[in-house]
């Protein structure tokens, strides 16, 4: 070779050749790179994507460029990942006090001062089983566990940090099952499918929202993996400990995955052995014997959370089942394929565009892929009908969300086709196109598909057709470009973005308006305000408060309170909720009790917050007296007024002070109860449930004040304790004062034909009394303005619509009303809502929920508590949000005398359980009875409680609906109440069981193929 001149080289994978005579042959690129100095244009297009490291890096940088660009703008912005609603209020408060919980564990062993897992708090809600409140979100979650090491101030910054490594994993676990079961697929398709899979349309809804719900994400694609290796003969270790970390970290999820794996099993059988029944079988056996051993293994948390899941207040709810969903849902959901923006009943089945293309070609390609086919018919079948959507929800409301394994189906479908895609012929690649142009038409046709965000989706997928067109002389055999690949993956990848973008964009649903500020993560204030009022008065025993802004922040403060906003709730306060006519009445989101005031005093509230919303209803429990008002956010507003005095360079004057706290300030208001109960008080008085469920829901409450409701698990008899309750309410007749034009009383309805219309009743004046309305059975059924337009009289008794003011109404006017008409039951709110004001100001709202609605609770009795008044209260304004139909079996105004209301709190607090030490798990106290009869204690019922009267076991039995009690005997008498989650240690001694099993197992296959290993080398 002469200096100077440069020879003719061609560099492939494994050889370089020069000329047509092979050079020097090389076992990868790496030593290719020793011999040949190669720019970086050659390295990119020799660069192996089936090398595992390789693959890795490529896929780590993809994800972080994409996380960049679709979250980077809100962090950038000194936002964090806590959503200003669930996320703030359950989500990162989960973190706070699963991380507080395990810190107090660990550092009691190391201490010395362990006895076990605290099972009980008394500050969920009015106490709680902290199992059931928190393996929902925290317990046996492993992005979770680590909390243990952030101090709560950095919580946040981990808290971030799990949400980010859910979505990295939920790409990895893909990328080891696609590799697993495709070996040679493409590397730049899997690399492709992981990140549409990571930063799929299930999981830009849920990002920040609700962060644990990405977990099936990560496990589903492992149980998955964990099932073909079992079919092929191989260990089943990936599947018990996938299945394991599914059941321990939400059952919600673990339920579905359980179900998709069954459906999974027998397809994939059913397509792999066809009529061989005994593979079949036995293969299922192998699989059942897996999930056996991981069942075991689990247990310890499996089992209790199963009884508590059965337990939960929204199990036995009758929701509305329907064959279909509403014609705008069916619209909605062409959009959401190509990245709409709001899907309807959790329908997030948006896809990247190669997957959507790999599904359209999936049905083309005839005699192949037939299970895929048979899986994605079944997801359609599954999204089509509602009673599929409530049976994957735990047979309650309508919900698709199963819809995270869509995108693993898609995602996977596309690394399947890959190279199909690149190979279409003429003939698919029309269909194709044609398929995209009628999507393209329903999108332009159906009203709720034809977003921006749609046809920015429809574009990429066009775009990403056109790169795929077929080439002349293009063969089965053709070598893919790797041009082609990278285009393609490109472009879907941008598909990807543009459908995250116009979900959390700045400019489009703007996510980092709905993120708290880094340095706001904090809600310590309202609880702050409690305890300082604790300290005022030298309270220093066990009390509770009611109100307030911050949900949840009593629970981390360790202070108990009426409030509770936990997914899964006790079944007894929820038909307490129900027996007093609670209008706050979803029951795992309630607030203060209505502000009913015999509620709040057998409930051990001491002090009740007003907010700033509250401050005009004129609604004060009787017995609260007014301690002053106190900002909410009172060191944020110190700051701010520092702020403007040094930007002025002036003290600030009255006026701008005042403008500053009206503009700014959240103000609270604070009232201290003059009659608070004790946590326990002995009665012999009582009401028995054969007497009681006959009452109304007032004088259930009028009860509560007089003796113990008892229910039907007492074990001895009560006859002799039995009183007959004097009921005090007054029932007063009422008139219509004036009443608008919309607005027709009849015997058991009112009438509303038009939103905002109102109607006011007069009754004769009543003083010193608080003021109820009560409903039994009401419910609402709103109507259309199209309905009153065309309807029957009933819904427009007063004919105020008719068909011929109909015709001269304009054609938009018209049009609005028949797309109305045609979506009434699809997207809208399901509940009506009644706002009630008195003459005295008082006010108070009714917000009726129909069974279509998420929240409802099967609630229809209503007892509106419109507060104490000394002054004369003789008139009631009833103001309706919606036009429609409000029925109910008895309306009635009462007014409640106070006069005898504190000689009813004299005699039931006479006899209190004193001296009580409340202690982890476990509560005691004395009492001395003058008579024997019932212990009634303030702390939720719960199955696994006991208790011990001078150190002998009692039943426990249910008073005042949701509450404990004891039968005692006269004198004095130790008092002891124990808490122990019902089957957690039964479910302890499974694990231990399976788990010392599955080791002996392993142990004992190891050494039967060892020796077996040896047999064969000897012989």
């Amino acid at each position: 070779m002469t200096k100077g001149t440069v020879p003719v080289v061609t560099l492939s994978r494994e050889n370089v050749t020069l000329g047509t005579v092979p050079f020097v042959t090389l076992g990868g690129v790496d030593e290719m790179d020793t011999v040949i100095k190669r720019n970086p244009l050659e390295r990119l297009f020799s660069f192996d994507m089936n090398r595992r490291r390789n693959y890795y890096i490529v896929y780590t940088v993809l994800f972080l460029l994409l996380t960049l660009l679709i979250l980077g703008p809100a962090l950038f912005s000194g936002k964090s990942m806590v959503w200003y609603a669930d996320g703030m209020e359950q989500h990162y408060k989960a973190y706070i006090y699963w991380g507080d919980y395990l810190r107090s564990f660990f550092s009691s062993i190391f201490s010395g001062d362990y006895s076990g897992f605290r099972e009980w708090d008394y500050a969920l809600g009015e106490g709680g089983d902290i199992l059931q409140a928190f393996q929902f979100y925290t317990i046996g979650d492993p992005f979770a566990f680590f909390s243990v090491l952030v101090p709560t101030d950095y919580m946040q910054y981990y808290y971030g940090f799990m949400i980010f490594l859910r979505l990295f994993l939920s790409g990895v676990a893909f990328s080891w099952l696609c590799k697993y079961v495709m070996p040679e697929s493409d590397g730049w398709a899997r690399v492709t499918g992981a990140i549409c899979y990571a930063y799929c349309h299930w999981a830009v809804i849920n990002v920040v929202r609700h962060p644990f719900f990405l977990n099936p994400m990560v496990l589903f694609p492992l149980i998955i993996l964990g099932v073909e290796k079992i079919i092929r003969g191989e260990k089943m270790r990936v599947f018990i400990f996938s299945v394991v970390f599914a059941a321990i970290g939400n059952f919600y999820f673990f339920f579905q995955i359980v179900i998709l794996t069954m459906i999974y099993v027998v397809v994939r059988l059913i397509f792999l052995y066809r009529k061989e029944i005994r593979k079949i079988l036995l293969t299922i056996g192998k699989i059942a014997a897996a999930a056996a051993i991981s069942a075991g293994i689990s247990a310890a948390l499996l089992l209790p959370t199963l009884y508590i899941y059965l337990q939960d207040s929204r199990s036995g709810i009758d929701f509305t089942t329907r064959l279909f969903y509403s014609k705008d849902y069916y619209e909605h959901s062409v959009g959401i394929i190509f990245g709409g923006t709001k899907p309807m009943c959790w329908l997030c089945i948006g896809l990247a565009s190669a997957a959507i293309l790999s599904l359209i070609l999936l049905f083309q390609k005839r005699k192949t892929n037939g299970m895929l086919k048979c899986i994605l018919i079944l997801c359609l079948i599954f999204a089509i009908f509602p009673p599929i959507g409530q049976f994957f929800n735990g047979m309650s409301y309508e919900s698709n969300r199963w819809t995270w394994m869509f995108a693993l189906f898609g995602c996977f479908v596309m690394v399947k086709l890959w190279p199909d895609l690149f190979r279409m012929t003429r003939k698919q690649f029309r269909i194709t196109a044609t398929v995209l142009c009628i999507c393209y038409a329903l999108m332009f046709i159906f009203k709720y598909s034809r977003t921006e965000s749609a046809f920015a989706g429809f574009a990429c997928s066009l775009f990403v057709l056109l790169l795929l067109y077929p080439r002349e002389g293009q063969t089965e055999e053709a070598e893919i470009s790797l041009k082609r690949k990278l285009g393609v993956a490109f472009f879907t990848l941008l598909s990807v973005y543009v459908a995250a973008f116009y979900h959390i964009s700045p400019e489009e649903n703007a996510l980092q308006n709905h993120l708290w500020d880094r340095n706001k993560v904090d809600e310590s204030a309202e609880t702050d305000i409690v305890q300082d009022m604790a300290k005022e008065d030298g309270v220093t025993d066990f009390y509770r408060y009611a109100g307030g802004y911050s949900k949840n922040s009593h629970t981390l403060a360790g202070i108990s309170g009426p409030a509770y906003y936990w997914s899964v709730a006790s079944s007894t306060t929820a038909e307490f909720m129900k027996k007093v006519g609670m209008v706050d009445s979803i029951q795992f989101n309630r607030w203060g009790h209505d502000t009913k005031t015999s509620v709040l005093e057998v409930g051990t509230v001491r002090y009740l917050l007003k907010t700033k919303d509250e401050y005009d209803n004129g609604i004060v429990p009787y017995g609260f007296t007014y301690a002053g008002d106190v900002y909410f956010n009172q060191a944020e507003m110190d700051d701010l007024k520092k702020e403007v005095e040094e930007e002025l360079g002036q003290p600030l004057t009255e006026t701008q002070l005042q403008i500053l706290d009206n503009d700014y300030g959240i103000p609270v208001a604070k009232y201290k109860n003059e009659y608070t109960m004790p946590l326990g008080y002995v009665t012999t008085s009582v009401i028995p449930v054969k007497r009681w469920s006959a009452y109304s829901p007032l004088q259930i409450q009028e009860c509560l004040m007089q003796g113990v409701l008892l229910g039907d698990d007492h074990p001895g008899d009560t006859d002799k304790y039995e009183i007959e309750p004097v009921f005090e309410e007054k029932a007063l007749d009422y008139t219509i004062r004036e009443a608008d034009a919309d607005v027709t009383m009849q015997d058991h309805a009112f009438v509303c034909t038009k939103a905002g219309a109102s109607i006011t009743l007069e009754f004769p004046a009543q003083k010193n009394s608080e003021m109820y309305v009560e409903f039994l059975n009401l419910e609402c059924a709103d109507s259309t303005a199209y309905e009153l337009y065309h309807g029957d009289a009933d819904k427009d008794p007063q004919n105020l619509y008719t068909k011929s003011s109909w015709e001269h109404l304009n054609v938009n006017t018209k049009y609005s009303m028949e797309q109305t008409e045609d979506n009434k039951n699809g997207m809208r709110d399901y509940s009506c809502e009644m706002q009630f004001v008195t003459n005295q100001k008082q006010k108070g709202s009714i917000k009726i929920l129909t069974e279509k609605e998420s929240y409802y609770a099967g609630i229809k009795d209503y007892s509106l508590n419109l507060g104490y008044s000394a002054s004369a209260v003789n008139a009631i304004k009833i103001k309706f949000d919606k036009m429609g139909t409000y029925s109910f079996d008895s309306m009635k105004i009462y007014a409640l005398p106070m006069d005898n209301y504190k000689k009813h709190y004299k005699a039931l607090s006479a006899t209190p359980l004193e001296d009580v030490k409340m202690e982890d798990d476990q509560f005691t106290g004395t009492v001395t009875a003058k008579k024997s009869g019932i212990l009634c204690i303030a702390m939720p019922y719960a199955e696994g409680w006991k208790a011990y009267v001078d150190g002998e076991e009692v039943p426990i039995f249910t008073t005042n609906i949701k509450y404990m009690g004891i039968d005692i005997k006269k004198g004095k008498h130790e008092i002891k109440f124990t808490y122990r989650t019902p089957l957690i240690r039964e479910g302890i001694y499974i694990t231990a069981g399976s788990v010392a099993a599955y080791i002996i197992g392993c142990f004992v296959i190891f050494m039967v193929r060892r020796s077996k290993k040896k047999k064969e080398t000897e012989a």
